[in-house]
């Protein structure tokens, strides 16, 4: 009984902590799923509470963050029924009353907000040393000479992790450094690779001779006999 109790009150505080003001629709959801009149309806509420269920039975001890992700779909769903019973309840009694209402569901809801503001990373965000130096390398190489962008961990760079896992870093592959710099990338990326099927393995391997192995005067022959005039690493934050 008592792990029974703890497993209990561990669910209720998974699901209340995951969804904040979001619990206000697990009512109307389940009235939704028990609804005989909308095929709509029923499917939104069984997607939502499965969603919430099913990581209580997945949990996965190494990685945290995947049991959380299953939530998304609740996290999602939930708030077409918890709008109108947070509507509700502040267009119920006197004015002060929904002032105090308000200013409850605001602190309830602030933490949350908060957080995923001062953590969040916008991609459409590049700093201005960034944009410099991508703006030398056009400014320095020719038309139409690729850039090697580096695939190797930056050192004494590690990402926080999670569960003391800090993996290396590697610097990013992403669209916006050929369309700055106007000129093509020699998809040094591994993910990259593997996506557009250049040749992935070989050219891997022949990516890391050329940081790991190479002397100068053969990392400056491979370098010329591609026409690359340019190597991109991004800077560690």
């Amino acid at each position: 009984l008592p792990r029974a109790l703890a497993c209990l009150g561990l669910g209720v505080l998974y699901v209340v902590g995951n969804l904040g003001l979001r619990v206000a629709g697990i009512a109307g959801a389940w009235g939704a799923l028990r609804s005989a009149t909308d095929p709509a309806q029923r499917v939104a509420a069984t997607t939502a509470f499965l969603g919430l269920a099913l990581p209580l039975f997945v949990a996965s001890e190494g990685v945290v963050w995947n049991t959380i992700q299953f939530g998304y779909f609740g996290l999602a769903l939930l708030p077409l029924w918890a709008a109108p019973a947070l509507w509700a309840r502040l267009r119920q009694g006197s004015s002060a009353a929904r002032i105090c209402w308000a200013v409850v569901f605001a602190f309830l809801a602030l933490p949350t907000t908060v957080q995923t503001l001062a953590w969040t990373r916008f991609g459409t965000v590049i700093p201005k040393a960034e944009v410099e130096a991508l703006a030398a390398i056009k400014a320095r190489t020719k038309p139409g000479s690729p850039v090697l962008i580096s695939p190797f961990p930056v050192p004494g760079r590690v990402d926080r992790g999670f569960d003391g896992f800090s993996p290396p870093v590697y610097s990013d592959e992403s669209s916006y450094v050929p369309a700055l710099c106007a000129r093509p990338s020699y998809f040094s990326s591994p993910l990259s690779l593997a996506v557009l099927r250049v040749g992935d393995v070989s050219r891997r391997a022949e990516i890391a001779r050329l940081f790991q192995t190479a002397t100068r005067a053969e990392g400056d022959a491979w370098l010329k006999a591609r026409g690359i005039e340019a190597i991109y690493q991004a800077k560690p934050d």
